[in-house]
């Protein structure tokens, strides 16, 4: 609700720095289309309060993100803990696992154990952060729309704003005669909207993602705490 905050300011007559600083909107990820706009003389209410739908749609997207990935992270605890309960079971059932650990050999055990589940740990970590990359819309499209109302020249506006002027967009808003502030505001919405796909379906598939290096680590951890010390114990 920042950016809305500032453009309330601003309604109420409060100076453009003012604004800024008692909004906290600097601390936003998308401040610097808002700061393009104030250097380029863009109507700052109104890009303000088309950067709080741009925040809010990113804010849905958040919290579906943050919702799909539970099950993942739930099932990243179960699978890293599950070496060390195996080991505590199999303690307590009198298989003196913790004996055999305490060896020379099981010292060996253990840390090649504990190497394994922090390698799990690691790669899935990054797994993770790579499913909550954040991505933005066109920024190219942004600034355009942010330069158009600004009043200057469609070249100007181009030149300043860095987008491609070959983009069949332009050409679509000759010749039907649709606004082409209107078509860059629904790029932008298609652009946020397809990255909030691709984010969910990315953290949907996280859980299935994660069984491969957590598999590929925590079986054989839990094999070395639990299994082998049992063996050496019984072939003693």
């Amino acid at each position: 609700m920042r950016f809305e905050k500032f453009a309330s300011l601003l309604e109420a007559g409060i100076s453009q720095s003012d604004a800024i600083r008692q909004s906290g909107v600097q601390e936003q990820s998308r401040f610097e289309l808002l700061d393009f706009a104030i250097t380029s003389g863009a109507p700052a209410i109104e890009t303000a309060r088309y950067l709080e739908r741009l925040e809010q749609i990113d804010a849905e997207t958040q919290a579906e993100i943050l919702q799909a990935e539970q099950v993942p992270l739930a099932t990243k605890r179960l699978m890293l803990w599950l070496p060390w309960l195996g080991l505590v079971m199999a303690e307590l059932s009198g298989l003196e696992v913790a004996q055999i650990l305490l060896s020379a050999t099981g010292l060996a055990l253990l840390l090649a154990a504990a190497a394994l589940l922090f390698l799990g740990n690691w790669l899935s970590k990054r797994m993770i952060a790579n499913s909550r990359k954040v991505l933005d819309p066109d920024f190219a499209a942004v600034k355009l729309w942010i330069m158009l109302s600004t009043g200057i020249g469609f070249r100007a506006a181009l030149e300043k704003s860095s987008f491609n002027p070959a983009d069949p967009l332009i050409d679509f808003a000759k010749v039907s005669g649709v606004s082409l502030a209107q078509l860059l505001d629904i790029r932008a919405r298609e652009s946020l909207l397809a990255c909030r796909t691709q984010r969910l379906s990315a953290a949907k598939s996280l859980s299935v993602k994660l069984m491969i290096p957590l598999g590929m680590t925590t079986l054989p951890a839990f094999l070395l705490l639990t299994v082998v010390p049992i063996l050496l114990g019984t072939i003693r």
